[in-house]
């Protein structure tokens, strides 16, 4: 599903951050989103992860492991 703001590698994580969260009922670490989306780029994902908060895509508490908030869902 296309969100018109994302790119598709956000696009990927935020789908796989959704997914993980159902199955395991917590948030992924940034290794698990490195592996999850295949990327070994630990500051690849930290900057999606800043450009999904400032899309108002997610949250979280910052220096707080598996805190990410999912505040839009793909439609």
């Amino acid at each position: 599903m296309k969100a018109n703001n994302l790119t598709p590698r956000e696009e990927d994580l935020l789908n796989f951050i959704i997914t993980f969260k159902k199955t395991n009922q917590f948030a992924p670490t940034v290794t698990e989103m490195c592996r999850g989306i295949n990327t070994k780029s630990r500051t690849h994902i930290c900057y999606m992860m800043e450009n999904l908060k400032k899309k108002g895509y997610i949250s979280y508490k910052e220096k707080t492991s598996r805190s990410i908030i999912v505040n839009k869902f793909l439609i």
